[in-house]
């Protein structure tokens, strides 16, 4: 399994045609993600997931809530 900040690819962001409408915020988490400053919800990439593929990761949502608590 690849590790938390393998999975937060930046690149996918000019990808996304999703990600484009939500400009500038989009464009400010990759500057994070490149500057190495991940999401929170990395850390949770290992411990909740269900399903991955190369570019995509499903997280069990019980496993977040319970995280967050």
């Amino acid at each position: 399994m690849v590790g938390g900040s393998q999975r937060l690819y930046p690149e996918i962001h000019r990808k996304n045609s999703w990600l484009r409408t939500i400009q500038p915020i989009a464009s400010e988490a990759v500057a994070n993600i490149r500057e190495g400053r991940l999401p929170a919800i990395a850390d949770l990439l290992e411990t909740c997931q269900v399903f991955a593929t190369d570019a995509q990761v499903v997280l069990d949502p019980q496993c977040v809530l319970k995280a967050a608590q």
